[in-house]
C-alpha cells in the first residue's frame, strides 16, 4: 500500500473517529440520562429485545453490506440488485420478529413489557438491512467525511428525539424510539449523500450476491451468540434485576468499544483489498497493532477507574454494575483489536480463519455462560468476554499471517507488548485512585487524577511500542 494511500486512511480514520466519539458521548450521555429516570428492571426487558434485532441485524444486513464493500465492481445493476435483497431480508426480518416476539421473550425470561418493545422496534428491523446497504455503497466510494456526517446526524437526531419522547411522556417503553429514529435517518441521509456514479463490470448474478451474504451473515450470526449468551445466562440465573445491572455494564463498556471499531473497521475496510501479496499481510498486522495501541490504555484504564465512573456517569446505587465493568472493560479492549482482525479476515477471503477462531470461542463462551447459570451470579458471564476474546486474538493472527509462523510471532508480539504497557498503566491509574481516594475525594477528583497519572504512565511508553513506531513512521499500514 502506497504512502499517499496509507494517508488517506488515517486522515479518513481521523475524522470517522472523531464522528464516533461525538456518537459515544451522545450514547453515554442518553445512557446517563435514562438511567436516572428508568427503572432498571425496564432495562432489562429493553435488553431483551434490543438482542433480537441486534440478532437479524447481523444475520440479515452485515453480509449484503461485506458484499457492497469487497466487490471487485459495483454497477448499476449489482447496486440495484443489492438493494433490492436488503429491501426484500428487511421485509421478511420484520414480520419474522412481529410474529415471534413472544417466542424471544419467553426464551430470555423476560416480562411482557420486552415483548411490547420488540414488536415496536419492527420498524427498525424492516430498514436495517436496506441502511446497512446504503452506507456500504456510500463507504466505498472512500469518502470518510460523508461517512462520518452520517453516523453523527443520524445517531445525535435519534437519541435526541428519544430523550424527548421520554421527558414528555415518562414511559420506559419510549425507549425504542431512538434506535427507530436512528435507522430512518441513517437510510436517508446515506442515500442522498451517495454519488450516482457505478463502475463498469459485468452483473452480480443473485445467487453470488446471496451466496457471499450468507456465508458471512452466518459467520456474524455466531458472533451475536458469543456475544449474547452470556448476557442471556445472566437473565436465566440472576434475573431481571441483575441483568439492568448487567446492562449498564454493558453500555459503558460496549459503546465506547463498538464506536472505536466502527471508526477503525470504516477507515481500514474499503483499503484492505487493494494490498497486494507481502504487503496485504503487513497492512493487516499494523492494523491490529495500531487498533491495540489506542484500545488497551482506553479500555484497561476504564477497568481501572470503574467505579468513579460508574457513579459520575450513572449516578449511586450501581455498585454491582461497577464491579461487572472491570472483566467487560478488559473484554471490550480485546475485542477491538479481535474485530479489526475479523474484518480483515471477512473482506479478504480468509472465511476460514474467521471459522477456526469462532470454533474455539464458542466452547469458552458456553461453559462459562452455563457456569454463571449454575451460580446464579453475573461474575463468571463478565469473565467470558475476556478469555474468548483473548483466544480468538490468537487464532486470528496465525490464520491471517502469510508468512506462516514469522507473521504469528510478529502480530502476537505486538499484541502482548501493548497488553503489558496498558496493565502497567492501569495499574499506575489504581495507585493513583487509592492515594486520594483515602482522601474522602469525590468521585470526580478522584477519577480525574487516576486518569491523569496512567496517561502519563502510558505516555512514556506508548512511542517506543509497535503501534507508535508505525505512527512515527508515517506509514500507517505499509512497512516502508
Amino acid at each position: 500500500m502506497s504512502t499517499s494511500l496509507s494517508r488517506r486512511v488515517a486522515v479518513g480514520g481521523l475524522f470517522l473517529a472523531g464522528a464516533q466519539m461525538v456518537v459515544a458521548l451522545g450514547q453515554l450521555t442518553y445512557a446517563s440520562v435514562t438511567s436516572r429516570s428508568i427503572e432498571d428492571e425496564v432495562f432489562g426487558a429493553f435488553a431483551v429485545a434490543m438482542s433480537a434485532t441486534g440478532l437479524v441485524a447481523l444475520f440479515m444486513t452485515t453480509g449484503l453490506a461485506t458484499f457492497a464493500l469487497a466487490a471487485d465492481s459495483m454497477s448499476r445493476d449489482n447496486a440495484r440488485a443489492i438493494k433490492s435483497i436488503a429491501w426484500a431480508a428487511g421485509i421478511l426480518t420484520a414480520l419474522v420478529v412481529w410474529v415471534g416476539a413472544d417466542l424471544w421473550v419467553a426464551v430470555w425470561a423476560g416480562t411482557s413489557e420486552a415483548a411490547i418493545m420488540l414488536r415496536l422496534l419492527c420498524v427498525q428491523v424492516l430498514l436495517n438491512a436496506p441502511a446497512a446497504v446504503s452506507v456500504a455503497l456510500l463507504r466505498r466510494q472512500a469518502r470518510p467525511k460523508a461517512d462520518a456526517l452520517v453516523q453523527v446526524v443520524s445517531v445525535i437526531v435519534g437519541l435526541g428525539v428519544g430523550l424527548a419522547c421520554i421527558a414528555l411522556t415518562g414511559v420506559g417503553v419510549t425507549l425504542v424510539v431512538a434506535p427507530t429514529v436512528t435507522a430512518i435517518v441513517t437510510l436517508v441521509l446515506s442515500s442522498a449523500l451517495a454519488h450516482r456514479r457505478y463502475e463498469q463490470g459485468e452483473s452480480q448474478r443473485i445467487k453470488t450476491v446471496l451466496g457471499f451474504a450468507w456465508r458471512v451473515s452466518n459467520q456474524n450470526l455466531v458472533f451475536f451468540l458469543l456475544m449474547s449468551l452470556p448476557v442471556w445466562a445472566v437473565s436465566r440465573g440472576a434475573g431481571p434485576e441483575e441483568l439492568g445491572q448487567f446492562s449498564r455494564a454493558l453500555v459503558l463498556t460496549q459503546t465506547p468499544a463498538l464506536a472505536m471499531t466502527g471508526a477503525i473497521v470504516r477507515a481500514v475496510q474499503p483499503f484492505f483489498r487493494l494490498a497486494e501479496g507481502e504487503r496485504r499481510s503487513a497492512s493487516v498486522t499494523d492494523a491490529i497493532s495500531l487498533s491495540a495501541w489506542v484500545a488497551f490504555p482506553l479500555f484497561f484504564g476504564l477497568a481501572a477507574c470503574a467505579r468513579p465512573t460508574v457513579e459520575i456517569v450513572l449516578g449511586r446505587g450501581w455498585d454491582e454494575t461497577a464491579q461487572m465493568v472491570i472483566p467487560l472493560a478488559v473484554g471490550y479492549g480485546l475485542y477491538v483489536v479481535f474485530s479489526v482482525a475479523a474484518s480483515a479476515g471477512q473482506t479478504l477471503g480468509a472465511v476460514r480463519q474467521v471459522t477456526l477462531a469462532q470454533s474455539v470461542m464458542l466452547p469458552i463462551c458456553v461453559s462459562l455462560s452455563a457456569l454463571s447459570i449454575y451460580a446464579n451470579s453475573s461474575v463468571a458471564a463478565a469473565i467470558a468476554y475476556p478469555a474468548m476474546m483473548g483466544v480468538g486474538i490468537v487464532f486470528m493472527l496465525y490464520g491471517l499471517g502469510t508468512r506462516g509462523i514469522a507473521s504469528f510471532a510478529h502480530g502476537l508480539r505486538s499484541v502482548a507488548l501493548h497488553m503489558g504497557a496498558a496493565a502497567v498503566a492501569a495499574t499506575v491509574a489504581v495507585a493513583a485512585g487509592r492515594l486520594v481516594g483515602g482522601a474522602s475525594m469525590s468521585s470526580g477528583v478522584i477519577l480525574l487524577w487516576s486518569v491523569l497519572a496512567g496517561f502519563l504512565a502510558w505516555l512514556l511508553m506508548a512511542w517506543a511500542l509497535p503501534g507508535g513506531r508505525i505512527l512515527r513512521r508515517r506509514q500507517v499500514f505499509a512497512r516502508a
